[in-house]
This record gives structure tokens, sequence and C-alpha cells, in this order.
């Protein structure tokens, strides 16, 4: 009998399989545990939930399925409520659809498939602690090795099917990426806004105290008149930035830490900013030139806007192939109602 998981359960079971993921712990009790119904009967990984021409696909598949769709939903669960029907729904959806991509990759020859599993398969193992502890996670989880080696197998098969056979013909042109980059340039191909920044540094080594009068002393001086570059010759313990006069380069928001893009982005060129302490000690900013935004060119994203265009297009080629395969194949649900 299939589990009826709602979406804040505990959906982890098989997630920390997915290859390329860490270990996720299974400790977390879910809802139904914790309000006293009867608990679901254990996981009977091999108990057939679909049929795709004639072959048997186990309820582990599902319950991955449904622990992939439960967290892409979640945002939108937690914002809004997500009906666990629709969950479960969606989650058959997505299972029968890498099933039928995976028996359209099983026709065909895969060259250095086999090879290409067990050399994944036995990093994923030493990835996860070795040996003994991947038979502690498989015993966790209700699963066998080949298991795993199934879902590494299917992820590779599929991932070469939809570049090499459904994806052979998916190409782009000119015109087609100078659209695609048109119609993003003004969100995805822009350089963010620069500010040109000089900074004294007083070391927390000083002390606190000892640190806020030496910069009181720099903002005195500064706002008579002097300039920041000898004051920060002078004040700043940073050497690196004090051979500079204080300059640290043209930064974006995202190339500070947050309290002091805060600072940084809050002030007029020729101001000094509050003092921000860091973990270094107490800094005190002077930004002197605001680069705007700009457009990036289509050259300089040239590759980019190519690979995000043709990922649009191999996209809607898989979406065509999967619902061909899916006329001409033969699908059983045999999830009970």
């Amino acid at each position: 009998m299939i589990r009826k998981l709602v979406v804040c359960a505990a959906v982890v079971a098989l997630a920390f399989l997915v290859p390329g993921r860490p270990a996720m712990a299974t400790g977390d009790a879910s809802p139904a545990e914790t309000s006293g119904e009867t608990k679901a009967p254990p996981l009977d990984p091999d108990t057939p939930v679909l049929r795709i021409n004639g072959r048997d696909v186990g309820e582990i598949w599902y319950e991955r399925a449904l622990a992939q769709t439960a967290a892409e939903l979640e945002p939108a669960s937690q914002a809004h409520g997500v009906d666990n029907a629709m969950v479960r729904e969606k989650a058959m959806e997505r299972l029968i659809e890498q099933e039928l991509l995976y028996d359209l990759a099983m026709r065909q020859q895969i060259p250095g498939l086999d090879e290409e599993v067990e050399r994944r398969f036995r990093a994923f193992v030493e990835r996860v602690g070795g040996k003994e502890e991947f038979k502690k996670q498989l015993a966790v989880q209700g699963m066998e090795e080949r298991h795993v080696r199934h879902i590494i197998r299917r992820e590779l098969a599929n991932a070469w099917y939809v570049e090499n056979v459904i994806g052979r013909n998916v190409t782009v042109t000119e015109e087609e990426a100078r659209a695609y980059y048109d119609a993003k340039k003004g969100r995805e191909y822009v350089h963010p806004e620069m500010r040109k920044i000089y900074q004294i540094l007083a070391a927390a080594s000083r002390g606190k105290e000892a640190a806020l009068a030496r910069l009181a002393e720099v903002r005195r001086r500064y706002e008579q008149g002097e300039g920041f570059g000898p004051l920060a010759q002078e004040f700043s313990d940073e050497p690196a930035s004090r051979l500079q006069q204080g300059f640290i380069g043209y930064r974006t928001r995202d190339d500070l830490p947050p309290q002091v893009a805060e600072a940084c982005f809050s002030v007029k060129p020729g101001e000094l900013t509050p003092v921000v302490e860091t973990r270094f000690g107490y800094h005190v900013f002077l930004v002197t030139e605001i680069v705007p935004p700009e457009n990036r060119s289509f050259e300089e994203v040239r590759e980019e806007v190519f690979q995000k265009a043709r990922a649009i297009k191999l996209k809607r080629a898989v979406e065509a192939a999967l619902k061909q395969a899916g006329r001409e194949a033969k699908v059983e649900i045999l999830l009970p109602h």
C-alpha cells in the first residue's frame, strides 16, 4: 500500500541517494507519528505502482518522485498551501515521464554505460563515508545496492538520450540567440551598479573603545578638509589598502559582506559611512564614484546566450518526444484509488 504523505512530512526517503547530493538526516518524525495516528507500513521498494510496456516500476521510484515533487513545491506550500492530492498526481506524472524516457534510452546502445555506473557508484559510496556508513544508510532507507545502481543508471541513460538522440539536431541560429538576448538583456545580462570604495580599518586588537576613538579622529579631520588617502596611510591597520591610500576597488553589492554593502550603497559620493563592525575590527568607508548598471553586450555573453536558448529548445523537444512516447506506450497506473 502506498503511503499517503503530506507536503510537510519527512519526504527525505531516498533523497540522500540522489547522486551529487549529500546525505540527509532521517530522524524527524512525520505528522502522523507525532499525532498518534497509525504509522505507515515499512516501505516495500519493489511493490509495483506503475507498468510501462509490461515493465513494472516499484514503489521506491514513486516515493523518490514524490520527495522531489514535494521539495519543488515547498515554497508554494509554505506561502499558499498545496493540496496533497495534487502533489501525488504531479509525482506520478514525473515518474511516468522519467520511465518513458528510460524506456527510450534503453533501446539504444549507450557506450561505456556499465563502466560509468560502477565508477559513479564507487565514488558515491566514498562520498557518504565508505562501505560501512553506506550500508547503514541503505538499512535506514530500506534499500539495496541494486536500487542505488539503478538510480545512477537511469539518470545517466536519460541524460545521454536527451543530449545524443533528442538533442542531436537541436541547434540555435544567430537570429534565435539574438532574440533570446533582446528579451532577457534588461534582467539577466546587466553589469550591476558598482562603487569605487576606500576604507580605513581600526583593528579589533586595539579594543572597541580605542578603535572607535581612532575612527572618530579620522572623521573629524576628513570633515575639516584633509584627504582620505593621507588619513588612510596614517590611521588604517589594513596593510594592503593602506599602501593604496585606502583604495579597495570597484565593488558591487554582491562583492561585499552584507553589512558593508548596506553601508557603502547608502551614502553619496564623498560621504563617509557610519562605522561598520566586522570580524577584522571597525571600518569607515568612503565612496568616491558610482558606476551605474549597464547592459552587457551580446558579444560578452554570446556563449551563455546560445547555451540557454538551446536549453529551452531542447526542453521543448524532450516534451514533444515524451508526448509521442506516451501515445505509443502502454501505461498502467497500479496505485489504489
